[in-house]
């Protein structure tokens, strides 16, 4: 028994690192903005994590939350709840999909907005 264990685990390694390279482009443009990733960080691959835990802890809303699930699920980076599973899975880590929360992060900072000031319109003479 111990032999087929240890085959069945080299072909699950073997079948984890193809299906990952072939997602990762994919994940790589839905998880886009680091509010998406760190909701996609925090699902875990039990599925105990709710929709319900996922607003709590990441204070986004629930209806966006359900959107990015279902956009997760599409692109085959997690799985849905099903009859051994109360919550979405996360099938791979960020670090195996080559994403990283921080530089996601960094990314948004630079792209946040200046403050705005008003503009005063000078009178031609």
């Amino acid at each position: 028994m111990e032999r087929v264990e240890l085959i069945l685990g080299d072909i699950r390694s073997y079948v984890r690192s193809m299906a990952v390279n072939a997602v990762r482009l994919t994940a790589a443009r839905v998880l886009d903005e680091y509010e998406k990733a760190s909701v996609y960080d925090k699902l875990g691959f039990d599925g105990k994590t709710t929709g319900a835990n996922l607003e709590q802890t990441t204070k986004i809303a629930a209806s966006t939350i359900s959107d990015w699930m279902g956009k997760f699920t599409e692109a085959g980076i997690a799985a849905p709840p099903d009859d051994a599973h109360r919550g979405y899975r996360a099938l791979f880590t960020l670090q195996e999909l080559g994403i990283s929360l921080a530089a996601l992060k960094k990314r948004a900072a630079k792209s946040q907005p200046l403050e705005s000031k008003p503009v005063v319109a000078l009178e031609a003479a």
